[in-house]
């Protein structure tokens, strides 16, 4: 069974972060390979890891160099929906990975991590996942499928309503400055600015690669994903600590996405309401045009295009659960139909 980043020690986590699927996840030719230069720089960085900070000319920081990272444009649907996606400076991505995988760091992330899930209602299902086959891309859509898509099929049974939405441009609308709160507390945060603490050091190393600027984290690597995962973590715990505990609900959040299962519309009203409200005050907010609801929770928690190719490919299905989202579509549209009727016999 594959493991999350959460469950290795600060030497794993370390090797993990430093594969070249780790530093990017973008696709590239095969032909282009990162390992030699990522191992070279780790190799260096461990006998002199101030070696880019040395003072040997004033102002030569990275911070003040603009498009530090190679950036590309990746289309998301064919149209007019383009994402942003950034290869970090090999450099700096080292330095940020050895700086976070020192042990005592280590042992403080992960402590922010047990205060992010104490809530067993709201549940993160994107920590990134290490394979042990060596296709960590394979196994996090496995746990998307297992832990968002199969589980809210699940909750279907509990819960009468679904509410989906998600945080427009979250990596680029997230707020440096928030890491440190989010690891060490704000009051700890807003009190020591130097770089002793982990959390700041992330920050200024996040800064260094856009310009000096704290809006925005760049996108298409597993650490950064790991790092968002610290903010929206942060979130999750305020907005857990907002929550009343006798409400009944539950949340599953992949990165951005929220699914909000409630027995009472109003519930999710005040969910929505709530969590828009700690987004304010980082700087980012809820998608209005994605934020949608439903009674029909089943068939809400499967995406349109997945349960279409489910239905039409019904009679080539061996999988119970499929036959029986098959069944369940047959008897939404056409109740007490032939076809409804035949479904269930071959079922059976």
């Amino acid at each position: 069974m594959a493991k999350n980043i959460l469950q290795l020690d600060y030497k794993k986590a370390r090797d993990f972060l430093l594969q070249k699927e780790s530093y990017s996840t973008i696709k590239f030719p095969p032909y282009i390979k990162f390992d030699p230069l990522i191992n070279a720089i780790s190799a260096e960085l461990k006998t002199n890891p101030e070696v880019y900070k040395e003072k040997k000319e004033k102002n030569i920081y990275p911070s003040r160099y603009e498009d530090v990272n190679y950036k590309l444009f990746n289309n998301k649907n064919g149209k007019y929906s383009w994402r942003l996606l950034q290869l970090i400076h090999p450099v700096l991505y080292v330095d940020l990975v050895h700086e976070i995988t020192k042990e005592s760091n280590w042992s403080e992330i992960l402590l922010a991590f047990r205060g992010f899930q104490e809530n067993k209602e709201i549940v993160c299902a994107s920590i990134p996942i290490v394979s042990l086959k060596g296709d960590s891309t394979k196994e996090q859509i496995s746990a998307w499928s297992k832990q968002v898509e199969q589980k809210s099929i699940e909750l279907g049974l509990e819960y009468d309503y679904i509410f989906h939405t998600d945080i427009v441009d979250c990596y680029g609308a997230i707020y440096t400055h928030s890491i440190p709160w989010a690891i060490h507390t704000k009051t700890v945060a807003k009190k020591e600015h130097a770089n002793t603490l982990i959390g700041n050091k992330i920050d200024t190393l996040l800064r260094s690669m856009n310009y000096g600027q704290t809006n925005g984290i760049p996108q298409g690597s597993v650490l950064m994903d790991f790092i968002a995962e610290m903010v929206l973590g942060y979130i999750d715990e305020c907005l857990s600590n907002c929550l009343d505990n006798s409400m009944d609900y539950h949340i599953i959040r992949y990165r951005d996405d929220y699914r909000i299962f409630v027995n009472n519309s109003k519930d999710g009203d005040t969910i929505i309401r709530e969590l828009s409200k700690i987004l304010s005050e980082l700087g980012m907010r809820l998608n209005d045009e994605k934020t949608i609801f439903s009674d029909d929770v089943v068939n809400s928690s499967i995406k349109p295009d997945k349960l279409h190719q489910i239905v039409n490919n019904y009679q080539n299905h061996t999988d119970v659960k499929k036959q029986l989202l098959v069944i369940k579509n047959l008897a939404d549209n056409y109740p007490n139909s032939g076809a409804l009727n035949v479904a269930l016999n071959n079922f059976r």
